[in-house]
C-alpha cells in the first residue's frame, strides 16, 4: 500500500469528521471544562468550580441529532435538569429528610430519562446523580458565593453556546445524517461478514440487530417528515430503502456462503469473496459520506468504487460457475451475486437524486437557517413516549433508588 501524504491524511480526517465528529466533540468538551475553570480561578470568583465545569462538559459532549430547534430545546432542558438536581442537593445538605427526598426524585428522574431516550437518557441520568451527590456536601455553599445551582445553570448555558457556535461551521441536515447512519450500519455488517475467527457469528448477529434498529429508526424519522415541501424526503426515503434492499441481499449471500463453505471445492473461491465484501463496505461508507457532505467529489469517488465492485462481482461470478462442482450451490451463489450486481445502479441513482439540490454551496449552509422545514414533528421518532416502561428499567431504577438512599443515609 503506498504511503499516504499529509494531504491525503488530512482529507481522511475531514471525511471521518463529516460522518462522526469525534474530534469536534473532544475539542468542544475540553473547552467547555477549561473555560469555566480558568474564569473562576483567574477572575477570583467565589464559586465552586465543580458545578459549572461538570455541567458545561456534560452539555458540550452531547451529540444531538435532529432539527436545530429540537437540539436547542433538548440542550436547554438538560441544562435546567442539571441545575435543579444541584439545587436539590444543596437543600439536602442541611436536612436528612430533604436529602432522602432529593435522592428519590433524582433516582426516579434518572429512570425517566433512560425511558425517554436510550441515547441521551443514560448520560443525563449519570450527570444529574453526580451533581446531586456532590452538592450534598455541607461545605458546598459559602457566604457571598455564587449559588451552586446558578453555577450549574451558567455552565450548562455555556455548553449550549459552544454547541450553537459550531452549527454554522459544521452544518448537518438532520434527515441526511439519519440516512447516513443506515449506510454506516450496513458497512459495519459487511465488515463483520468479512471477519474471521470464533466470534464471527456473534458479531454478525449483533450487527444485523443494529442494522434493523437503525433502518427502523430512520424510516420513522422520514415518515414523520414526508409532508415537508420538496422532493428531498422522498429521495432520502428511497436511499434508505436501497440500503435495506442491499442489506437483505447481503444477508442472503452470507447464508449461501455458510452452506458453500462446507464443500471442499469452495476453498479456492474463499479468497475471492474478501475483496468483494471490502469493496461493498467501502462503497456503503462512501454513500454515507456523500449524502452528508453533498460534495461532487464524493459522488465521483462512489462511481469509481461501484465500477470496481462491478468488475469484482463479474469475475467472482465466473469463478463460481466454473469452479464449484455442486450445481445447486453454484447456481444459488451466482443468483445472489447477480442480484447484488443489479442493485448497484439503484445505489447510484438513489444517491444522485439526493444530491441534485446541492449544486451550489456557500460558506454557511442555508439549511441551517431554514428552521421551518424541519420542526419538532420528528420528536416522536427521537424519544420513547410510550407509557409502558421496560421491566428491566423499572428494576434498575428501583435498585438505584435503594442504593442511593442508603448511601445518603450513611453519608449524612
Amino acid at each position: 500500500m503506498p504511503a499516504r501524504g499529509p494531504k491525503e491524511l488530512f482529507q481522511g480526517i475531514l471525511e471521518r469528521e463529516a460522518l462522526r465528529p469525534d474530534l469536534n466533540r473532544a475539542i468542544r468538551g475540553t473547552v467547555a471544562f477549561m473555560v469555566p475553570l480558568l474564569v473562576i480561578l483567574i477572575g477570583g470568583l467565589r464559586a465552586d468550580v465543580a458545578f459549572p465545569c461538570i455541567a458545561a462538559h456534560t452539555i458540550a459532549l452531547v451529540d444531538v441529532r435532529g432539527a436545530y430547534s429540537l437540539r436547542l430545546g433538548l440542550l436547554l432542558a438538560m441544562s435546567m435538569v442539571l441545575s435543579v438536581a444541584t439545587a436539590l442537593g444543596v437543600l439536602g445538605a442541611v436536612s436528612l429528610p430533604l436529602a432522602l427526598l432529593g435522592s428519590v426524585i433524582v433516582s426516579l428522574a434518572g429512570g425517566l430519562w433512560r425511558h425517554l431516550s436510550s441515547e441521551y437518557g443514560p448520560g443525563l441520568a449519570i450527570s444529574t446523580g453526580l451533581m446531586f451527590l456532590i452538592s450534598l456536601s455541607p461545605h458546598t455553599t459559602t457566604p457571598n458565593a455564587i449559588h451552586p445551582a446558578l453555577g450549574a445553570l451558567a455552565g450548562g448555558l455555556f455548553g449550549v453556546l459552544l454547541q450553537v457556535l459550531g452549527w454554522p461551521f459544521h452544518p448537518q441536515h438532520p434527515l441526511r445524517r439519519t440516512v447516513a447512519e443506515s449506510w454506516l450500519a450496513l458497512a459495519d455488517l459487511l465488515d463483520a461478514l468479512a471477519a474471521e475467527g470464533e466470534g464471527r457469528h456473534e458479531a454478525i448477529t449483533h450487527r444485523q440487530a443494529d442494522l434493523r434498529t437503525t433502518l427502523n429508526q430512520t424510516q420513522a424519522v422520514l415518515a414523520e417528515s414526508s409532508s415537508l415541501p420538496g422532493n428531498l424526503p422522498r429521495h432520502l426515503e428511497l436511499l434508505n430503502l436501497t440500503a435495506a434492499r442491499l442489506a437483505l441481499r447481503v444477508i442472503v449471500l452470507n447464508t449461501s456462503l455458510e452452506a458453500a463453505m462446507a464443500r471442499s471445492c469452495f476453498a479456492p473461491l474463499a479468497a475471492g469473496f474478501a475483496p468483494v465484501l471490502a469493496s461493498l463496505s467501502n462503497s456503503a461508507r462512501t454513500v454515507a459520506l456523500a449524502v452528508v457532505s453533498r460534495q461532487p467529489s464524493h459522488l465521483a469517488a462512489l462511481e469509481v468504487r461501484l465500477t470496481r465492485l462491478e468488475n469484482l462481482l463479474a469475475v467472482l461470478r465466473s469463478q463460481v460457475r466454473s469452479r464449484l462442482d455442486d450445481a445447486a450451490i453454484a447456481g444459488q451463489l451466482d443468483d445472489v451475486l447477480r442480484q447484488l450486481e443489479e442493485q448497484l445502479p439503484a445505489i447510484r441513482d438513489a444517491l444522485g437524486a439526493t444530491l441534485d439540490q446541492a449544486s451550489e454551496r456557500g460558506a454557511f449552509s442555508l439549511e441551517l437557517f431554514d428552521l421551518h422545514t424541519i420542526t419538532l414533528r420528528p420528536l416522536a421518532a427521537s424519544l420513547n413516549l410510550r407509557r409502558r416502561a421496560d421491566p428491566s428499567l423499572v428494576r434498575h431504577t428501583a435498585r438505584m433508588l435503594v442504593l442511593v438512599a442508603a448511601g445518603v443515609v450513611v453519608f449524612k
